[in-house]
């Protein structure tokens, strides 16, 4: 029980003192009845006059009211203290929820771009098989992105809750999957600069050969700087690819288990809805 005042006779009595101030009145009353038995062992109250009468009455009577309006503001004292602790108790529970669920957003909002860039390598390699070429170079067949993506970032007070338990390694995790989200991302961006200077540099010997399809006949003397700009775009469209499905991987377990601990977190104190990436 939090600690607090009661204002008494002008003066104040701190609520966890107050059981022992209780004690103190009934003594008090005591010694004023004692008082007065012992006076009327010696003298009688037929020898007391009104006045003195009137005054052991107020007395007793002042000293029992005090009792009964002291208890009860102690019992007021404490209930409020009780509501003012469960009401924080309520308010830091939602606040640790809605700190649980921002993290648990943004490693979605990850998982959700790692998804979509797996599934623009999965479309461009099956439309090539569907095409007869399975077997062209990967950086063929993926088109250069639109620009760069919004990658979600994890600011450092919104770690505060996870550090509790195993949530110190979830940290080390999400901060790992944050970076090597932009890092795939940023080479997406530069993949897509480096094959639209391609396609400008040898647009002049590219030839239209179909609805969907260009040939481009690099002359003998502009080979050698081709081959090597090709070179650099296959490297880094491959390795995008393999870093996003790994990448991918990771997410989705991290996406259950940042879950998982939520609920634990908040087990007794408030829900968390449970969630689970699905792929489309």
């Amino acid at each position: 029980m939090g600690s607090g005042n009661i204002a008494f006779f002008g003066g104040t009595v701190r609520d966890n003192e107050f059981p022992v101030f209780l004690i103190g009145m009934p003594v008090g009353a005591g010694v004023v009845i004692a008082t007065a038995l012992i006076y009327r062992g010696t003298n009688g109250f037929d020898q007391l006059s009104p006045n003195v009468i009137n005054s052991i009455s107020a007395a007793g009577a002042a000293i029992l009211g005090a009792i009964v309006g002291g208890f009860i503001s102690w019992l007021v004292a404490r209930q409020t203290a009780s509501e003012a602790r469960r009401d924080a108790a309520q308010k830091e529970a939602t606040e640790l929820k809605a700190a649980l669920l921002r993290v648990q957003l943004k490693v979605i909002q990850i998982t959700n771009g790692l998804h979509t860039n797996r599934v623009m390598f999965r479309d461009a390699r099956q439309k090539a098989a569907d095409a007869g070429e399975s077997s062209a170079p990967l950086w063929t067949l993926v088109q250069q992105t639109a620009g760069p993506t919004n990658v979600p970032r994890f600011e450092i007070d919104e770690f505060v809750p996870l550090v509790h338990d195993d949530g110190t390694n979830l940290i080390h995790r999400l901060n790992l999957l944050e970076d090597r989200y932009r890092a795939t991302s940023d080479g997406l961006v530069a993949y897509s600069n480096l094959r639209a200077a391609f396609q400008e540099k040898f647009a002049q010997y590219t030839v239209k050969r179909s609805k969907n399809t260009h040939i481009t006949a690099i002359p003998r003397q502009k080979m050698q700087e081709a081959t090597l700009r090709m070179q650099e775009l296959d490297s880094l469209i491959n390795q995008i690819e393999e870093y996003t499905n790994v990448d991918f991987e990771e997410a989705k377990r991290l996406v259950q288990e940042v879950n998982q601990f939520a609920i634990r977190r908040l087990s007794g104190r408030e829900t968390f809805v449970k969630y689970e990436f699905k792929e489309a």
